[in-house]
């Protein structure tokens, strides 16, 4: 009986967590200027210009592999956006770049890329300028 009931109270933490998790991301936050540094508009360009509905390149690796990336599921609660995004290995998670995106009212700022070995559960936070602009110049190259 106990066991069932603490299986019941997981499943309803479950459905609540993703009934009440993350929001879906408003319009205005895709039109907030991106920066990377506070108070410069170092990328001329808005969150949605640089993430938003992007296609993703594909190519066969030297050994045959197929390389592929996509977005994972975006999240946004209150003036956080967080964007995942997954480098494949003939369909196994080989990396992922999750881009922090604070919403400072009149402009976005990225405060950190976090890239994780997905291989080795290895993790690298890149928090300074030139880092998060490497960030950024992978993910460009990753998309069409």
């Amino acid at each position: 009986m106990r066991v069932k009931l603490t299986l019941m109270f997981v499943v309803m933490c479950l459905i609540v967590t993703t009934l009440v998790g993350a929001q879906p991301v408003p319009d205005s936050v895709w039109k907030l200027p991106l920066v990377v540094r506070q108070g410069v508009d170092d990328l001329k360009a808005t969150v949605g210009e640089v993430f938003k509905d992007k296609t993703f390149k594909s190519y066969v690796n030297a050994d045959g592999a197929n390389i592929s990336a996509g977005y994972g599921k975006f999240k946004y609660d209150e003036k956080t956006l967080t964007i995942p995004v997954m480098i494949l290995n003939d369909n196994k998670p080989e990396a992922t770049f999750t881009f922090s995106i604070n919403n400072e009212g009149s402009y976005a700022y990225l405060t950190e890329v976090l890239v994780r070995n997905d291989q080795t559960t290895t993790d690298m936070s890149l928090e300074t300028f030139e880092e998060k602009m490497q960030g950024i110049m992978l993910f460009e190259q990753l998309v069409k």
